[in-house]
């Protein structure tokens, strides 16, 4: 695969399992009375452990073949669908906020912890992309770092718009299941033409 897509496939990843996380950030961010250091050095803590992991799983991964590895496409698959089932079930008043009274360390720690718990999903979408695609893993490291830059900046921007920031908290939650299901039957799609 040339570089032209492998970065283009790093970037729809990235961008499908990270909906969620710029939802979680432009709320984050919203908060007067917390660092916005801290949350932007937080967030990209725990983006690049959540891609560290990615990479070393996706390597272990690489030793199986790839029509198994392409069962792992259930997994988003499962998780879209799951998402979409709870759509009913949504609450906007599960807002989850760094303790603002800690030190800027606390909110660090804590905003890398949200985002490792909110970024969990993303191991089952980046392993079997990692894994069954040769030569995205150097352009999919360097297209999170610039894609979590790129996160905080439009988070930053969200937090600071009232509407805009609705629109996203409105209908965020609803195209989330429909990438995922996408993303599921992208990795899927493997076994056919495996």
């Amino acid at each position: 695969m040339d570089l032209p897509r492998l970065i283009a496939l790093a970037t729809g990843v990235f961008t499908i399992t990270n909906i969620d996380d710029l939802l979680l950030l432009t709320a984050l961010l919203a908060n007067q009375r917390a660092s916005r250091l801290a949350i932007i050095i937080g967030q990209f803590l725990g983006i690049g452990l959540i891609t560290l992991a990615s990479v070393g799983a996706s390597l272990l991964a690489i030793n199986v073949p790839a029509r198994f590895i392409a069962l792992l496409g259930f997994m988003p698959l499962a998780l879209g669908l799951s998402h979409l089932s709870n759509l009913r079930g949504r609450s906007d008043d599960d807002q989850v906020a760094p303790n603002s009274s800690r030190g800027a360390v606390y909110q660090t720690i804590e905003v890398c912890a949200l985002t490792l718990v909110s970024g969990g999903d993303n191991l089952v979408a980046y392993v079997p992309i990692l894994a069954t695609t040769p030569g995205i893993m150097s352009a999919f490291v360097v297209v999170s770092a610039i894609l979590t830059a790129v996160w905080c900046i439009i988070g930053l921007v969200l937090a600071g718009h009232a509407l805009a920031g609705g629109i996203v908290e409105r209908w965020g939650h609803v195209l989330l299941p429909i990438m995922f299901i996408a993303l599921g039957l992208h990795i899927l799609s493997d076994l056919l033409t495996g």
